[in-house]
């Protein structure tokens, strides 16, 4: 390859990004995949956002994509023989046989088509950051103008272009708890006993031998005894590991060049490459910090092998005082014995890497012949979550070479949709904690107080000494002095607080989100810490979000309460945090707060992500020294993801025929749902859902063991699911013609089902494929398991649900699932109790309800469990709420849209409209753009279903920002009302509605942000109360018709009219009503809150 293309990448070879399908459904994917992508492909002949190219950064590079098959692609349809031959004994997956002179001369081809059309855009050689060959033929493109993209896209060649997106990091005990390291010497006497060719060859003596994992991360320090490849781990000892012939690995480049420690690579680190595509010195600008080179300065990338494949029995030194001294500490990867293949495409101390450059590595670690890649890295989804990345693409033709991927699900939670590497083909794992916890702690005048919580994940992180300070000692006025108590926004002094620990009494936190808003609130008022003391009424409240808190954070029980606040009323009092090792912690495991969630959209939502659960809580690991430490304790999904690849190797040392679905399948399938608590093996309460842990924590025992059973994917499958959730010209999916079924994506062989939109009345049989990996016949068994209300609202029915295999046969199974239409019928009224305003129905029917299928052998070894996950469709998907300006008409007509989830008559009806009482206070002016808070109260009757308290932007003439803060009554004597907020930025527009709300007083406090500085003076302010379900309506609403003909899945027109409003005036009198709908007698949930302003 020239040297002008290699900018900052020491390895040999050109690279390469998208699937090959087929062209036909390559040019399917151009045309429509990454259509709705912020960064979206410019498909061949459009000029869609090309115009954005002179503003784009040089470090982001285009991917410009062929149509022209990559290496993976075409060498899978090829007839030269030499190409298929399996690379590891006994396997018959098609491995890239990438030296095959065959090979060879068409990546050259493939190389020569990029460099033509490049040319022939008027791009220069050195202007090509990364060149694709292996699992996507193209190249990087750096700095485009928008004349190079236009010419570039009108190119017959070019299949499309996408610009490239950033990907980050998803930043010993745990081989114990996964069961794979027994009391014996070496580790025997458990999981890793059932690896190995030879049964002599106990614990970790071979587990994992001559099976290479790929780390695609921020690269490794190959001096870490974790990594040696010698007896002993020092540089003198004998060799511990041989030289993996070529057949295994193609062991190619391998330098460090900056960093001054001898070269990397060695019998157990077989390849160490980096990339960056914006070259050298852009890189050096961006990271100072950073070397050019392999070499992990961050020390994200070394915890990571160390996990996966870090040797066994490796003592940990420089432990801190709180951690035990004696016995010695050892750390061992999960498969100890895989080598390990480093491709750095993450840089400085927080992570980061381009697309391009992970391409390009994803194209190495292919060619060389990695097994399985470890993937600790990920990108925010894509708005709507249904974008296929080029990355993704690639991954597909990774895993068509026959390599697992095991990929972190990040560290966005706890919300729903937050899962990243959401990709059928790829494994994505959630993190869980195991049977060791750091504890918080906090000193104050010498003593220790243990407690719950904290934010430093590290082995020997601890904060600073800092002043501690009680709440309600920095109240910005004495009237705030009951809020300052519980850290509540706006009642701290900024000036008071700023660097010191302030303790706070506990707030009654309905969700961890609410608790980790709170600290990010402190952190940016300038406190140093925080001391949560619980009282009576909040002993009991989670403590989740403290591990991802953005300071120092410590929650006391309420025994200490008195003792702390006595200690910290004798200023000065220093308040250090520390992290306090515990081990055997049960229950175990827990799901981590902030591991990432599903749903995803994407493939239409029918793809489960995240398929594992693994550890990824306070896993300790091999470091950096450079970063502070040789070792040390480190939590997110990057912990979890390299815990399943090295779980994978293992089952592909012992299986070397499986594929990576079929190493997938028999992770999930045999994965467990509930904590360990008490005797090993006890089960209690479940971790997650399947949107949260996907099928289960892993259970390593189980699976090496032996599935019995497994659900395979081939690359075709795939190709069927891409057909299915995307609308395929032509003939670019042929197979979706002739056999519609398969490309249906909910019938993707994959070892979990999910339905996002069961119509109520209309059942569907979903498609399995079960395939024996016994060597002999077995009989089985299909049961299943709903759970709660999916009890009660769906059906399940399987055929066959016994049947007979013979050794390595298969078995198609057909999974009907059917609403329960009577029982969804008899809970609408239940369902629209109280929810006047529609939005998510209360009750399980309205979301998501779980199940479990469970396939068991008839002897009773060996069960396959999947996972179940489906929503019913509402009877109607109307709006929450429809806003419609009065513009002082009297009377006018208006309407809307709403999607039925059946077929047939629907009734519309109507309840309002109710005119908004107007309650009015003062604001004061007192200088250009300043205001003071104001304050009203408003009077709530016995017997509302709901109220709404509003601010409107028509009622001002001036330009405002205002937040609104809402207590209300005390349910008793000496307590404190409820509490809610609305803050809409930028605007004066504010609302607070409640739901069946409690009769009395509602004080609302007006703050005003921004205000104009034409206004001036006293202004009025205007609160409108609109109460339900009490007054007779002051004007009319009506439906024209009141029914309409509904059908699944069509969207209906929905026709009103209103009268009789009263118009003009100071303020604008607004007016509210409900738009309900029916099927035949029977209330259907989803109402449509309407209001005229």
């Amino acid at each position: 390859m020239p040297a002008a293309y290699v900018r900052c990448r020491n390895s040999s070879g050109a690279h390469s990004v998208l699937p090959a399908l087929s062209t036909a459904l390559l040019l399917l994917l151009s045309w429509c995949c990454l259509a709705s992508s912020e960064h979206a492909a410019a498909p061949h002949g459009s000029m869609r956002q090309l115009q954005q190219a002179e503003q784009t950064e040089s470090s982001n590079a285009y991917i410009v994509q062929l149509k022209l098959d990559p290496v993976v692609a075409w060498a899978a349809g090829s007839s030269i023989p030499e190409l298929g031959t399996a690379r590891r004994p006994g396997a018959r997956t098609a491995k890239l046989a990438a030296a095959q002179p065959a090979a060879v001369q068409y990546a050259a081809t493939v190389d020569l088509q990029s460099t033509s059309v490049a040319a022939r855009a008027g791009v220069s050689a050195e202007r090509i950051g990364q060149l694709y060959r292996y699992v996507l033929s193209g190249f990087a493109l750096l700095d485009p103008t928008a004349a190079e993209l236009a010419a570039l896209a009108a190119d017959p060649a070019v299949a499309q272009i996408t610009q490239g997106a950033t990907y980050k990091a998803s930043s010993d005990v745990s081989s114990k708890f996964l069961g794979l390291q027994g009391p014996g010497a070496n580790g025997a006497g458990a999981a890793w006993d059932l690896v190995g060719a030879d049964p002599a060859q106990t614990g970790a003596t071979d587990a994992g031998e001559r099976i290479v994992i790929g780390v695609l991360d921020t690269g490794i320090v190959p001096e870490a005894p974790s990594f040696s490849d010698r007896v002993g781990f020092g540089a003198a000892g004998p060799l511990a590991y041989t030289k993996l012939p070529a057949r295994l690995f193609n062991r190619s480049s391998c330098a460090m060049q900056e960093g001054a420690q001898p070269g990397p690579c060695s019998n157990k680190v077989v390849a160490c490459k980096y990339y960056c595509v914006a070259g050298a010195a852009a890189m050096r600008k961006i990271h100072p910090e950073e070397v050019i080179s392999c070499r992990d300065i961050s020390g994200h990338g070394t915890h990571v092998a160390s996990v996966a494949a870090g040797n066994w029995g490796v003592q940990v030194t420089g432990l801190p005082k709180t951690w035990p001294q004696s016995p010695a500490t050892t750390i061992s990867g999960v498969a100890p014995r895989a080598r390990i293949a480093v491709y750095k495409v993450l840089w400085g101390t927080e992570g980061t890497g381009q697309e391009a450059d992970l391409l390009a590595a994803l194209d190495d670690a292919v060619r060389d012949g990695v097994d399985v890649i470890n993937f600790s890295l990920g990108r925010t989804p894509d708005a709507g979550g249904s974008v296929w990345r080029p990355l993704d693409m690639a991954l597909l033709q990774a895993v068509r070479a026959g390599v697992f991927v095991a990929a972190a699900a990040g560290n966005n939670g706890p919300n729903a949709g937050t899962v990243e590497n959401a990709v059928p083909w790829v494994t994505s794992v959630a993190m869980t904690s195991h049977s060791r916890s750091m504890r918080a702690s906090v000193r104050l005048l010498g003593r220790l107080f243990p407690g719950d919580g904290f934010f430093l994940g590290g082995l020997y992180d601890s904060a600073a000494p800092a002043l501690a300070v009680l709440g309600d000692d920095a109240a910005v006025s004495k009237a705030k002095v009951a809020l300052a108590r519980r850290c509540r926004r706006d009642a701290l002094s900024t000036w008071t607080v700023k660097g010191k620990v302030v303790v706070c009494d506990w707030e009654t936190y309905t969700t961890p989100t609410q608790l980790l808003d709170t600290l990010d609130f402190l952190r940016q008022s300038g406190v140093g810490g925080v001391i949560m003391l619980r009282t009576d009424a909040t002993a009991n409240s989670t403590t989740e979000a403290f591990p991802y808190s953005s300071l120092p954070a410590v929650s006391l029980a309420a025994s200490l309460r008195p003792i702390i606040r006595d200690i910290v009323r004798q200023p000065p009092v220093d308040a250090v945090f520390a992290s306090v090792p515990e081990f055997d912690v049960q229950p175990a495991p827990k799901l981590h707060f902030r591991s990432g969630r599903g749903p995803t959209l994407a493939g239409q939502g029918r793809v489960l992500a995240p398929d594992l659960a693994a550890p990824g809580v306070s896993v300790l690991g091999a470091w950096a020294p450079s970063a502070g430490a040789a070792f040390d304790l480190k939590s997110g999904t990057s912990m979890s993801a390299p815990h399943v690849a090295g779980l994978a190797a293992l089952l592909l040392q012992k299986n070397p025929s499986w594929t990576p679905s079929m190493i997938k399948s028999a992770l999930m399938t045999t994965a467990y749902q509930s904590t360990k608590v008490g005797p090993p093996g006890s089960l209690s309460q479940p971790i997650g859902t399947p949107f949260d842990i996907g099928a289960g924590h892993v259970d390593a025992p189980k699976a090496l063991s032996s599935p019995g059973i497994v659900f395979a994917a081939s690359f075709q499958d795939f190709s069927n699911f891409l057909c299915g959730t995307e609308r395929a010209p032509g003939d670019a999916c042929g197979a979706c013609t002739t056999t519609p079924p398969a490309c249906l994506p909910e019938n993707l062989n994959m070892p979990s089902i999910v339905l996002p939109d069961l119509a109520p009345g209309n059942p569907r049989t979903i498609i399995r494929k079960v395939t024996s990996v016994l060597n002999e016949a077995s009989t089985w068994a299909v049961s299943w398991d709903l759970q709660g209300a999916a009890s009660q609202f769906i059906s399940v029915s399987v055929s066959p649900q016994n049947f007979a295999l013979r050794a390595k046969a298969s078995q198609r199974l057909l999974i009907r699932v059917a609403p329960n239409e009577a029982a969804l019928l008899a809970a609408q009224p239940a369902l629209t109790a109280g929810n006047g305003i529609g939005g998510p129905a209360a009750g399980s029917a309205d979301g998501y309800m779980f199940g479990v299928l469970r396939v068991t052998e008839a002897r009773g070894g060996m069960v396959a469990q999947m996972p179940l996950a489906v929503r019913i469709l509402r009877y109607v998907s109307a709006p929450e709420e429809v806003a419609v300006e009065i513009r002082n008409r009297s009377a006018f007509k208006l309407g809307f849209s709403v999607t039925p989830g059946f077929t047939g008559a629907m009734s519309v009806y109507t309840s309002g409209l109710w005119a908004g009482q107007v309650t009015t206070g003062t604001l004061n002016i007192s200088q250009p753009g300043f205001a003071a808070p104001a304050v009203v109260t408003v009077t709530i009757p016995q017997g509302a279903t709901l109220a709404r308290l509003a601010l409107f932007d028509a009622d001002y003439s001036f330009a405002a920002d205002f937040d609104m803060t809402v207590l209300g009554p005390a349910a008793a004597p000496g307590e404190q009302g409820m509490v809610y907020e609305s803050h809409t930025q930028g605007s004066s527009q504010e609302q607070v509605t409640l739901i069946n709300p409690r009769a009395g007083v509602y004080t609302v406090t007006v703050t005003p942000m921004y205000i104009s500085e034409t206004a001036s003076g006293v202004r009025p302010l205007y609160v409108h109360t609109i109460v339900l379900g009490i007054a007779a309506p002051d004007a009319v609403l009506q439906a024209r018709p009141a029914s309409v003909i509904a059908k699944v899945g069509v969207p209906v027109e929905v026709s009103l009219s209103v009268s009789g409003l009263a118009v003009g005036g100071v303020p604008q009198r607004h007016y509210f009503g409900v738009v309900r709908y029916k099927k035949g007698a029977v209330p259907l949930a989803g109402d449509t809150f309407l209001v005229l302003v």
